[in-house]
């Protein structure tokens, strides 16, 4: 019998020891400084096999800083993007002043169908931002000579995709730019962060001006990062999350001051308020997310760089899905040529809703929330029609917890 503990669908946490190795940091003149930074800049261009490498306060203002150092019509210049993905990033496309044409999705992977990209190509396309959703990589190889045939840019998400490789070659290389994600619940995390990926040297030199006008978010905002990180990381412990959490969260239920849906969605996307509101104007994203990157938290990530422990959490985290993939049955659509990162295990089944329930009894946490729909959102307009397998997909999924032993 397939038996899981109880824990969270998704979110590695911190490990305290990274923090511990790094807070030193915090008390002396090398707080302010970049030599931490612009080492694990290294690490990464020889990580991912890319020119240059540029740390930033979070993967969703990398995406920002990309397109501020692009040229294009604002409200006009068109920009192909997945038709499910985290609104955040849609919102922050659309505040910048692209004009996004979406595409539905391949349901067995739930990336950007490669199959009907071209068909929403004009006159006014010039960007195609693909999404390596769930640390599975998209249709690279099919994506890559679209962009070639009609001249586009090509933008990597790789959030969510840290170590995936598609080809023996990582993602993150593929495109004219890339972004990763060190968020507190991606794989490679130091309590917030990103980074920007390319091979164009004037790319390069424009964002790294516009960092350098950016505050740095000194050692009070960046106590906050470390306490916010620290808590959920404390909160998901399995011991705290069985015995504490969610039996307080199950007694709010039922007296009424939470509903589940709400408790998903913290659970899904924890307790960032950036990720609530569907567009951010200027002003207000500059506000959340316009930080330089610190050298306190790049320590963090050459420690985790350096510890084999965490490499082996990787790949254990990948042999679990694969392991429950074989129990449950689910149908296996990955190529020979794709070796994902999991982010999240999700599966597509019916009524997942009662699945859940039917597992909270046998204490096993799973989830059915998932990315807010961007066509409630009214992201998508009036285009609804046009994106059934988003609509029929996102519906039927449940995400399964995966980021310890199971046995």
């Amino acid at each position: 019998m397939l038996k899981l503990t109880l824990k969270y669908t998704h979110g590695r946490t911190v490990y305290k020891r990274y923090i511990i190795k790094a807070l030193p940091i915090f008390f002396n003149r090398e707080f302010y400084k970049n030599t931490y930074i612009e080492e694990l800049e290294n690490k990464f261009k020889e990580f991912i096999g890319i020119k240059y490498a540029i740390a930033t306060s979070s993967a969703r203002f990398a995406i920002h800083l990309i397109f501020k150092c692009l040229d294009f019509e604002k409200g006009k210049t068109e920009i192909i993007i997945p038709a499910y993905m985290p609104r955040i990033v849609a919102g922050a496309l659309k505040a910048i002043g692209l004009k996004l044409v979406f595409v539905d999705i391949d349901p067995r992977n739930l990336n950007i169908d490669s199959n009907k990209i071209e068909e929403k190509i004009t006159k006014n396309t010039k960007y195609i931002l693909i999404v390596h959703l769930n640390g599975i990589p998209c249709d690279i190889d099919n994506i890559t000579k679209i962009a070639k045939k009609y001249n586009l840019f090509l933008i990597e998400d790789s959030a969510q995709a840290f170590n995936a490789t598609y080809k023996g070659k990582k993602v993150g290389s593929f495109g004219y730019a890339s972004v990763i994600s060190f968020s507190k619940f991606k794989n490679f995390n130091t309590c917030g962060g990103g980074m920007v990926l390319t091979n164009d040297k004037i790319l390069n030199d424009k964002i790294r001006k516009e960092i350098e006008k950016l505050p740095h978010p000194g050692r009070l905002k960046t106590c906050k990062f470390i306490y916010d990180a620290l808590i959920d990381s404390i909160l998901r412990t399995n011991t705290i999350h069985r015995f504490i959490y969610l039996p307080i969260m199950n007694f709010s239920i039922k007296i009424g001051l939470m509903n589940r849906k709400k408790l998903l969605k913290i659970i899904f996307r924890g307790r960032n308020s950036g990720h609530l509101k569907s567009v951010l104007n200027i002003e207000e994203f500059y506000r959340v997310f316009g930080l330089k990157y610190t050298n306190l938290q790049a320590k963090m990530g050459l420690s985790e760089f350096s510890d084999s422990k965490f490499w082996k959490r990787i790949k254990q985290n990948d042999d679990n899905v694969n392991m429950l993939h074989e129990k449950i049955g689910a149908t296996t659509f990955l190529t020979e040529d794709i070796e994902p990162c999991y982010f999240f295990c999700f599966i597509q089944i019916k009524n997942p809703k009662k699945i859940y329930e039917q597992l909270a009894k046998e204490k096993i946490q799973t989830n059915y929330f998932r990315y807010p729909n961007l066509i409630q959102e009214k992201i998508l307009g009036d285009q609804k029609k046009q994106y059934p397998i988003v609509e029929k997909t996102i519906t039927n999924m449940l995400y399964l917890p995966f980021r310890h032993p199971l046995k």
